[in-house]
C-alpha cells in the first residue's frame, strides 16, 4: 500500500479526530492512468475507476455516470488536460478555523472541514489568500476557492456532473479526495465548452418526443 508523505494522516483525520483503520493515500495519477488504459476496451470499467476519483462516501446517479463518461473521453481526446499537484503544506490537525462555517444543505464532517482548512493554508503558502467560506459559482458552493484567480477545489466527493457543469463554463476545478494527498485538476481545452455544449443539446433534442400529426 502506498504511504503517506504527511506521514500524520495515517494515525487522524484532516479534523483531528482519530480514524478507527489507518488507510493508505489513493495515488490519484495510477488510478488515472489505469481508467484510461481500460477505456478503449471496457468503458464501464473505465468510468468504475474514474469515479474513484470523485466518489469515496457517495454512490454516482445516471447522469454523474454520464458525465464522469463523457469527461474520460475528453481527456483521452485531449479536449480535457489533467494536472496533479501535491499539497505541499503538512496538514493542521491542531484545531479547525473559528470562521470555518457548517454547509447549509448537509451536516459536515470534521474531516471535510479539515480538507477546506487544509487547502486555504496550503495556497496561503503561495500567497493566495482564498475566501473564508465556500465560494458560489454557476449556481453551486463550492469548498474552496478564489473566483478573482479562477482557483476553485472540491473536497471529499463531488458529483461529476458538478465538475462537468464547470468544464462547460470554462473553467478549471480542483479535486482533493479523502485519503488524498494531491489535488486533480481538470482543465478544459478551448475547444471542450463548445464539444460539451453540443452534447448536453443534444441529449435535450433526443429526450423530446416527436410529435406526428
Amino acid at each position: 500500500m502506498r504511504k503517506y508523505r504527511h506521514s500524520i494522516l495515517e494515525e487522524r483525520t484532516l479534523g483531528g479526530g482519530y480514524r478507527a483503520i489507518s488507510e493508505g493515500p489513493i495515488d490519484v495519477k495510477d488510478l488515472l492512468n489505469t481508467a484510461l488504459s481500460l477505456f478503449t476496451y471496457s468503458r464501464q470499467e473505465a468510468v468504475w475507476k474514474f469515479n474513484q476519483l470523485f466518489y469515496c462516501y457517495r454512490t454516482p446517479s445516471d447522469k454523474d455516470i454520464f458525465c464522469s463518461t463523457v469527461m474520460l473521453d475528453s481527456i483521452v481526446q485531449d479536449l480535457i488536460k489533467c494536472e496533479i499537484e501535491f499539497i505541499s503544506t503538512p496538514p493542521d490537525i491542531i484545531g479547525l478555523s473559528e470562521h470555518s462555517v457548517e454547509k447549509k444543505r448537509v451536516v459536515e464532517s470534521a474531516e471535510h472541514k479539515g480538507m477546506k482548512e487544509w487547502v486555504r493554508k496550503h495556497y496561503l503558502s503561495k500567497g493566495i489568500i482564498l475566501a473564508r467560506d465556500e465560494v458560489s459559482v454557476l449556481g453551486y458552493e463550492v469548498d474552496a476557492g478564489l473566483a478573482q484567480e479562477d482557483i476553485f477545489v472540491e473536497c471529499g466527493d463531488t458529483p461529476a456532473s458538478k465538475v462537468f457543469e464547470f468544464l462547460k463554463a470554462d473553467y478549471r476545478i480542483g479535486i482533493l479526495q479523502y485519503d488524498s494527498e494531491e489535488i486533480l485538476w481538470l482543465i478544459p481545452d478551448d475547444k471542450f465548452p463548445a464539444f460539451a455544449k453540443e452534447i448536453t443539446l443534444s441529449l435535450v433534442v433526443n429526450a423530446i418526443p416527436s410529435c406526428k400529426e
